[in-house]
């Protein structure tokens, strides 16, 4: 080893070296990783965007493991190797930790779908048998709820039932399921009415329409292309009833009645709910039973086994 590859080596794996860039982290967390948004994703994503946060991150872990290998190196022969091996359990631990986290962080792939039941998808970076989405047990709470029950939708986590090469796989929210090479979760859940326009007797589009209506009282938008309207809806109180001062709104989440604006532009063509009979400029709406929709967030993290 050269004179100048032993002052690296010496430099690189001192105690105080490591202790400034422990420090160094500290304080980029507390000062610039915390304005504006929530500390620690904020944190996460400028390390997998920011290329001199990562060689910096990088640089850090080399020289936690230069540390390592000099305090076993020197540890050896005072101690012996089963005790200096022992007391390299927890450093080398935390090393391989923030090693994952390195790698989960930077090297993630990512991807959101929006699926169904029958839906038939594959994650981009998976060359393996497609995945079938199978039942989705919507998990929601009951037939009817009371507004006055804080907005509680589900009685449990809503999961669904993914089938690839012959074998069946339950996804919920958390823990994320590994398939393949890929974990997925549940990230948002919904409901998708049925829909079908028509003009006269012609059906000009039928299908569903995944939309964010839940909790009921939230509303959401969508369009039917190439049409040039604009549909606001939400889920329609089932009965409405006094009491007291107060007045609580009961909603039918399985075979839900909706409220709808119908907008051209800036113009209200329309403006009621799926009871009525809904027409503008020449054209009727009508809605079906829903089904229920679910976000999956899939993605290949190589940190995740040292993690």
């Amino acid at each position: 080893m050269s004179r100048l590859t032993r002052r690296l080596y010496r430099a690189m794996s001192s105690p105080e070296l490591l202790i400034w860039a422990v420090l160094g982290w500290v304080l980029y967390y507390v000062t610039l990783a915390t304005w504006g948004d929530e500390a620690f994703g904020r944190f996460i994503g400028s390390l997998g965007r920011n290329a001199v946060l990562t060689m910096l991150y990088a640089l850090s872990l080399l020289i936690a493991l230069l540390n390592i290998v000099r305090s076993v190196s020197a540890g050896i022969p005072g101690r012996g190797l089963l005790r200096t091996a022992l007391r390299a359990v927890l450093p080398v631990g935390v090393l391989l930790f923030l090693t994952g986290f390195f790698l989960s962080a930077s090297f993630r792939t990512m991807e959101l779908r929006t699926v169904a039941e029958g839906h038939t998808f594959r994650p981009q970076w998976e060359d393996g048998a497609p995945l079938v989405v199978g039942k989705i047990d919507p998990a929601l709470k009951s037939t009817t709820l009371g507004a006055e029950s804080g907005g509680t939708v589900f009685e449990y986590e809503p999961s669904l039932v993914l089938s690839s090469a012959g074998r069946d796989y339950r996804v919920g929210a958390f823990p994320p399921t590994r398939i393949g090479r890929t974990y997925y979760h549940i990230l948002n859940f919904g409901l998708a009415p049925g829909m079908k326009l028509k003009m006269g007797g012609l059906v000009l589009n039928e299908g569903y329409v995944p939309v964010r209506i839940l909790p009921p009282g939230v509303s959401d938008e969508f369009d039917i292309r190439p049409f040039p309207y604009r549909f606001i809806i939400s889920i329609a109180p089932e009965r409405v009833v006094q009491r007291g001062d107060k007045t609580v709104k009961y909603y039918n989440l399985r075979s839900p009645r909706f409220n709808l604006s119908v907008m051209k532009g800036e113009e209200l063509l329309f403006e009621g709910n799926s009871d009525d009979l809904i027409t503008f400029d020449g054209l009727s709406l009508s809605f079906m039973e829903p089904t229920p929709w679910v976000m999956l967030d899939m993605a290949r993290d190589r940190g995740v086994p040292l993690l």
